[in-house]
C-alpha cells in the first residue's frame, strides 16, 4: 500500500459519480467490486477495488488506467494505486476527521487484483450502524485463533525448547 500525493477523502455523494466516470472510461466494473468501507461512512479516505486479472496481464491493466485522462498519477505495489480527480468535487464538504486529513479534490483509487468475490469477503467492513469494530478486527481475530487452535507440534525440539515441526490451521 501507501498512499499518493496530493489526495485527500471523499464524500459519500461524490463516490458513485467519480466510480462511473472511471467504469465508463476504462470498461471495467468497479462500484460492484468495491472494498471494505467504500460508502458505508459519510467519508473514505480512498476507494480500493478489486479487479479479475490474470498475473500476467497486470502489465495490460496498467498501461489502460495510465491512459485514462481521469487518472493524473499511478504507482504500482502489490495494488495499482492512483490519484483521480473527484466528479461533482463540493469543496463546502468538509470532512473533520484528522486521520484522512484535508479535502483536495482528489481521491485515492487502488486497483487490486484478484479474485472480487474473496476479496468482498475478506475486505468486508460493517457499517457504523452495523458493528463499532472495524473489518480488519475481524481478520486480526480469525488469523490469531488459526495460528493457536489444534497445534500439532513435534516432539522433536529445537535448542530454545521450540518444537521443531508444526501444524496449524
Amino acid at each position: 500500500g501507501g498512499s499518493m500525493p496530493g489526495v485527500g477523502p471523499i464524500h459519500i455523494d461524490e463516490i458513485n459519480p467519480t466510480l462511473d466516470a472511471l467504469e465508463q472510461d476504462l470498461g471495467i466494473d468497479l462500484k460492484n467490486n468495491a472494498l471494505g468501507s467504500v460508502g458505508k461512512k459519510e467519508y473514505s479516505g480512498d476507494i480500493d477495488v478489486a479487479i479479475q486479472v490474470d498475473p500476467d496481464k497486470i502489465p495490460e491493466l496498467v498501461k489502460k488506467i495510465e491512459a485514462s485522462s481521469l487518472v493524473l498519477d499511478i504507482a504500482k505495489s502489490s495494488v495499482i494505486m492512483t490519484k483521480v480527480k473527484i466528479v461533482n468535487y463540493d469543496q463546502n464538504k468538509a470532512s473533520d476527521d484528522p486521520k484522512h486529513g484535508p479535502r483536495t479534490g482528489f481521491v485515492q483509487v487502488d486497483f487490486m487484483p484478484g479474485d472480487p468475490g474473496w476479496m468482498k469477503t475478506y475486505y468486508h467492513s460493517p457499517s457504523e450502524t452495523e458493528s463499532k469494530y472495524k473489518g480488519v478486527y475481524r481478520n486480526i481475530m480469525i488469523a490469531t485463533l488459526a495460528a493457536v487452535h489444534n497445534r500439532d507440534q513435534s516432539d522433536a525440539k529445537l535448542d530454545d525448547g521450540r518444537a521443531m515441526e508444526e501444524r496449524r490451521f
